[in-house]
């Protein structure tokens, strides 16, 4: 598993954001970003492949799509199929992508040193995760639309 390292003295920034609903039967075109997207499956599965990676999104699991990185649907999604979606960008020398070893060494580390109450700086997104609690999530996401409907929020 992959992790996002990001450094976040200087925010992320936020580029846009929406919830997709799929009217019919739907598969993810083929693309490549220049940003990071992450996806909130809400009903699936969603099928994404991520360079050779494949990924079945089913309720509460979460994929983030690297900058760069080609990514698209491997097979049909049913109709009704939805997912939250939020593109941001991070400073190119601000964040790397590592694996879980490295991941939980950086815990690890700042957890057993009783001058860090975190990883300071730093966060650490997987690159999937699933079965997420969304109670806390959902609130978020939704002020998170709603502020990025409204045309007064700094990105």
């Amino acid at each position: 598993m992959s992790y996002l390292k990001a450094n976040i003295i200087k925010p992320l920034t936020f580029v846009s954001a929406g919830h997709f609903t799929a009217d019919n039967s739907w598969q993810h075109i083929e693309r490549n970003i220049d940003n990071f997207e992450i996806i909130i499956c809400t009903r699936g599965p969603v099928y994404i492949q991520q360079d050779l990676d494949r990924y079945v999104l089913n309720e509460q699991d979460l994929l983030l799509l690297l900058p760069g990185s080609v990514h698209k649907g491997f097979a049909a999604s049913e109709k009704g199929t939805s997912f939250y979606w939020f593109h941001f960008d991070c400073e190119e020398q601000a964040y790397r992508v590592i694996d879980r070893r490295e991941a939980e060494s950086e815990i690890s580390l700042y957890q057993n040193n009783p001058f860090f109450g975190g990883l300071g700086a730093d966060v650490l997104l997987p690159v999937y995760l699933e079965k997420m609690h969304l109670d806390r999530i959902s609130i978020l996401v939704h002020q998170l639309l709603h502020l990025s409907q409204s045309h007064y929020y700094t990105k």
